[in-house]
């Protein structure tokens, strides 16, 4: 019996289970590339749990925030909001304190940024230390380029400050400080934006 003219003559052949495993790997890495990629390009927000509303720590820290502080803790509260429903309450005791956010972009030298945030200021008095805003780009040979913008002391209602770090070095990646030493008072916290500058 002759073969059929429809029959397909190549051979089918069968990936091994290792072969399979690795396409799936990258295709995952692209995927997330893309991601980060179409963040930066639509101006999206760097910084995660921005507003503070998401879940807490133990000790009361934000979900995606680190805390370094020494006795009273930053904390998350839901008392005291610009928007929506939580923000980050800092209670100033002359001890050191220190919220952090590791943002996890590289970039290089040039590369200009905006970042934006709340704050409320009840009875801060600075003493001899302060209240202020740390911004880092971190290298790749583990220097830093970092920048510190200082609030003032005293009472005032919710205020945006903005900022526009710029890099004068190729980074690996980015950290926000909120950190403070002031003799006493609170601040409270909300709405951190970051976005890079076109």
């Amino acid at each position: 019996m002759n073969a059929s003219p429809f029959r397909s003559n190549v051979s089918k052949h069968s990936s091994k289970p290792g072969d399979r495993a690795i396409l799936v790997l990258l295709l995952v890495a692209l995927a997330m590339a893309l991601i980060a990629v179409s963040a930066l390009a639509a101006g999206g927000n760097l910084v995660k749990n921005a507003s503070f509303e998401g879940g807490t720590h133990s000790i009361g820290i934000p979900n995606h925030w680190d805390d370094f502080s020494i006795v009273i803790h930053p904390k998350r509260v839901c008392n005291q909001s610009y928007a929506g429903e939580c923000s980050l309450k800092v209670f100033m005791d002359g001890n050191d304190k220190l919220v952090q956010q590791l943002i996890h972009v590289d970039g290089n030298d040039g590369d200009t940024f905006k970042l934006g945030l709340w704050v409320k200021r009840k009875e801060l008095v600075w003493g001899s230390g302060s209240l202020r805003i740390g911004f880092f780009f971190h290298r790749p040979d583990t220097s830093v380029e970092p920048y510190f913008y200082y609030l003032n002391a005293g009472t005032v209602t919710w205020t945006h400050f903005v900022y526009f770090p710029s890099a004068t070095q190729d980074f690996d990646y980015m950290y926000i400080h909120i950190l403070s030493d002031a003799d006493s008072g609170k601040a409270w916290f909300d709405k951190v934006r970051l976005v890079e500058v076109p």
